[in-house]
C-alpha cells in the first residue's frame, strides 16, 4: 500500500515522491474539506483531509484502492506513534550525522579536564564522531561499544537506527541512573535510578500508565482526547520518557512510587 501522509507541513510517510514546491496543491489540500484528485507519473492519486487527534492530516493514495476507513485508522495510528523528541535532545542529535544500521551513543562524564583528554586519545579509533556537551562528551560508536568497565561515568544507549533516539537513550541514563561505571539503557531494570514526578503530573502519569488508550484515558480525566494528547507530549517533553516504551514507563513507575513512598512517610 502506498501512502503520502502530512501533518502541518511534515511529512510522515511518502511512498510516491512528492514535493511541496513541485506540486502546490498539497498545501492547498489542507484548506480544502473535499477529496482532491490529480495526477503524477501516469498514477491518478486521491488527497484526502482528515481530522485527526493531533490536528489536520493530509493522506495521499492512489485513488479507489482501499475503503477511506481504513486509511483513517492507518493513518490516526501512524500519527500517535510519531514520537517527539524534546528541544534539548533535537539540538544534540542534529549535530551528528546521521548513520546507516544500528550505532550506540555514550555520554562521558570524565569528572576533569585531563581524565576527559585521555578518554577522547582513547576512543580516537573507536568512536566515529564525538561532540561536545559542555562538561561531557558524547560519542557515537559502530553498533556496541565494547566497553564494559570505567572509572568514569559512561551512560549509554542500546543500539539504534536512528540517532534521535540514541542520543535520547543517553541522556535518559545519564539523567535518571546513580552509578559510577558503564551503564546502558537496556539495562536500567538492573540499576538504581531516581525520577522525581512533579506533583502537577502526577495524576496525568499515573492514568496514563493504567490506560494505554487516548480515549479510554481521556474520559476517565475527563478533558478532550485532543487535550489529553497534548498533556501527554508535555509530559514525553519534560521528562524524556515516551509512553509506550517499557523501559521508560518503568522509570515513570519508579516516580510515582517514590511520590507515594513519601506521602506514606508524611
Amino acid at each position: 500500500m502506498n501512502l503520502y501522509i502530512s501533518l502541518h507541513g511534515e511529512i510522515l510517510r511518502d511512498d510516491f515522491g512528492l514535493d511541496f514546491e513541485k506540486y502546490p496543491i498539497l498545501s492547498a489540500a489542507f484548506e480544502c474539506d473535499v477529496p482532491i484528485s490529480f495526477t503524477i507519473n501516469d498514477k491518478q492519486l486521491l488527497l484526502v483531509k482528515f481530522d485527526s487527534i493531533v490536528g489536520p492530516v493530509v493522506v495521499g493514495i492512489e485513488k479507489d484502492e482501499i475503503p477511506m476507513e481504513l486509511i483513517r485508522n492507518y493513518v490516526e495510528r501512524t500519527v500517535l506513534e510519531r514520537r517527539r523528541y524534546p528541544r534539548e535532545i533535537a539540538e544534540i542529535a542534529q549535530l551528528l550525522e546521521s548513520w546507516k544500521g544500528e550505532r550506540t551513543v555514550g555520554v562521558l562524564d570524565a569528572g576533569d579536564f585531563e581524565t576527559r583528554i585521555n578518554w577522547r586519545n582513547r576512543f580516537s579509533q573507536l568512536a566515529t564522531q564525538v561532540v561536545n556537551i559542555g562538561k561531557k562528551d558524547l560519542y557515537v560508536f559502530p553498533s556496541t561499544c565494547v566497553l564494559t568497565e570505567a572509572k568514569v561515568r559512561f551512560c549509554l544507549s542500546s543500539p539504534c537506527t536512528e540517532k534521535f533516539e540514541a542520543v535520547r537513550q543517553a541522556l535518559v541514563v545519564d539523567r535518571y541512573v546513580r552509578f559510577d561505571g558503564v551503564v546502558s539503557y537496556d539495562q536500567l531494570l538492573y540499576h538504581d535510578a531516581e525520577v522525581e514526578v512533579e506533583q502537577d503530573d502526577l495524576i496525568f502519569v499515573e492514568k496514563r500508565l493504567l490506560h494505554h488508550d487516548l480515549e479510554k484515558l481521556s474520559k476517565h480525566l475527563k478533558i478532550p482526547v485532543q487535550e489529553t494528547y497534548k498533556r501527554q507530549l508535555e509530559v514525553e517533553q519534560k521528562y524524556w520518557l515516551f509512553f509506550g516504551s517499557a523501559l521508560d514507563e518503568y522509570l515513570y513507575c519508579l516516580g510515582v512510587k517514590s511520590k507515594a513512598r513519601r506521602w506514606q512517610r508524611e
